[in-house]
């Protein structure tokens, strides 16, 4: 009997034990997710023509984010369409990656991809119709719902050339952060193609899929010996259109070409000028090459990476390029709503957090930026001096889940300054008869510029002709002109107001100084003197 009663104790307690292990225990016994994952890990995670895609880890960000480089080729795509004007006489595609057609595929959802007003890529608007996708529905449209929730969305520090810097057809390349910096430099040598890269002009993307720039590649592949050669995937080698040479196959960087070393040379690589001209993208060309091919070629390979969410749950593998990990997307742990914020002195922030499968009870703490802010028990920041800060939120059930927020201080950054109208332009004398034509002239506020007018004012007689905005969008003109059929009255008021639209950089949610189109509405006034009577208009 008693050794009846030891057997079912003992029984018992197992049975307990394996309850506590399913119900009980904490989530780092029951979940394996990947902020485990280590550079070189090999991950299964999406698809992309009816096959899963194979990701190498090759980094990590400073939230703890896995960055997943494709292991091949899965596809061959132009960067962008060839309609691209520019400031340039090159009529060979867009090597802006912000509006690129590359971009726009690789993060959108959609069966049917929406492209901006230069086109879709189709086979009339690449190079020699290869390989065209405008009605190829968007890459993340191969994703589940839930694999797409866990694609973190980067903030991507991208170089950007003079061409589209300057060029007015592209919207928001007045953000550039270090506008009065130099251009990257163009080195075709792998070795030192990073040349003044940390100083030279950009801006930041947010993109949840993209290719490496040229310092991702150099620091993250080719210094560390990982594999530059990428061969397609089978998929990939069938569906190309283009006639293929066999032996190292060029893909994309998001990367544009700027500028040589010495300004005044004009060096050849491959026959092709190394000018800036906005079109020419870099591209992996060799073992130990990174030349330039126009962003109009479809036969260049396409080879995307993406931070993967740490929280993301690992459901099989051992990493290995043999058995890799596989995941379904499936969260588990914190999340915070807000990675990036800017604040300055003195300004206060309280971050929000969400989760999966765990409790949003938490400890705060600060990782870096001691002196740039303070963080009190509920997570109340207080910025104090400029700089970068990291401040975690740590779970109470689960120690070992987290995430980070990064706070940029600023000491003072542009507010948004109305624009000025010359009002000693607005009276009018129009003693030769009644047609009213004075030129009046907008000034725009500091750093900002102006990228519109138009004439606001219900029941005036006046109407806006001639509207013209200086190159830099520092000061506009417009001919105030008479309505057709009305009339002046001598010594008569008119009230009139204009609306300005002008883009500028000031502080926004995210970090840095963000694009706003902000609108003003400058009223005036205006009399009407010396009028000859009876005049007609």
């Amino acid at each position: 009997m008693k050794q009846m009663i030891k057997i079912l104790s003992t029984a018992l307690s197992a049975l307990f034990a394996a309850l506590c292990l399913a119900g009980c225990s904490s989530g780092a016994d029951n979940h394996k997710t990947a902020d485990k994952l280590t550079e070189g890990d090999y991950i299964l995670f999406g698809s992309y023509q009816g096959e899963p895609i194979l990701w190498q880890v090759i980094g990590r960000d400073d939230f703890g984010n896995s960055l997943l480089y494709a292991d091949k080729i899965l596809t061959y795509k132009a960067f962008d369409n060839v309609f691209w004007l520019a400031n340039t006489d090159r009529n060979n595609g867009n090597n802006y990656w912000l509006s690129s057609d590359l971009r726009t595929w690789l993060n959108s959802p959609a069966e049917y991809v929406k492209y901006d007003k230069d086109g879709a890529p189709t086979s009339g608007s690449v190079l020699h119709g290869y390989n065209s996708y405008a009605d190829e529905a968007g890459f993340l449209s191969n994703f589940t719902q839930t694999e797409q929730k866990a694609v973190f969305t980067a903030r991507n520090h991208q170089i950007i050339d003079e061409v589209n810097q300057n060029a007015d057809i592209v919207e928001n390349a007045d953000i550039v952060e270090n506008a009065d910096a130099p251009m990257h430099q163009y080195d075709c040598n792998t070795d030192s193609c990073t040349t003044n890269y940390a100083d030279a002009r950009y801006l930041y993307t947010n993109d949840k899929v993209f290719l490496l720039d040229i310092a991702e590649f150099h620091n993250l592949v080719y210094a560390k010996g990982l594999a530059v050669e990428k061969q397609p995937t089978e998929q990939a080698a069938a569906a190309a259109q283009h006639p293929r040479k066999g032996g190292f196959e060029s893909y994309w960087l998001r990367t544009p070409r700027c500028s040589y070393a010495d300004p005044d040379a004009d060096p050849k690589y491959n026959g092709i000028s190394a000018k800036p001209d906005g079109a020419s993208v870099r591209t992996v060309f060799g073992p130990d090459l990174v030349l330039a091919q126009d962003a109009m070629d479809g036969s260049v390979g396409v080879v995307p990476a993406l931070y993967l969410k740490h929280s993301t749950v690992l459901t099989g593998g051992t990493g290995d390029a043999g058995s890799p990990y596989t995941t379904d997307g499936s969260q588990y742990g914190l999340e915070q709503f807000t990675h990036d914020k800017a604040l300055l002195t003195t300004d206060t922030w309280k971050p929000q957090l969400k989760s999966s499968g765990i409790s949003t009870d938490v400890t705060w703490s600060l990782l870096r930026g001691e002196g740039i802010v303070t963080v009190a028990a509920d997570g109340t920041i207080t910025a104090v001096a400029p700089g970068v800060a990291l401040v975690q939120a740590t779970s109470t059930q689960d120690a070992s889940s987290s995430d980070i927020v990064r706070v940029t201080v600023y000491e003072n950054l542009p507010q948004h300054t109305p624009a000025v109208l010359d009002t000693a332009a607005v009276v009018l004398d129009a003693a030769g008869g009644n047609t009213v034509t004075p030129v009046i002239t907008v000034t725009a506020g500091e750093n900002e510029s102006i990228t519109g007018l138009t004439l606001s004012a219900a029941g005036t007689v006046f109407e806006l002709r001639d509207v013209k905005i200086s190159e830099n969008g520092k000061t506009a003109t417009f001919t105030l002109a008479l309505q057709e059929g009305k009339k002046l009255q001598d010594a008569e008021p008119y009230e009139a107001a204009v609306d300005v639209a002008q883009s500028g950089r000031f502080l926004g949610e995210k970090v840095g100084r963000e694009l706003n189109d902000p609108v003003d509405t400058l009223p005036f006034s205006l009399t009407v003197s010396h009028l000859e009577t009876g005049a007609e208009g």
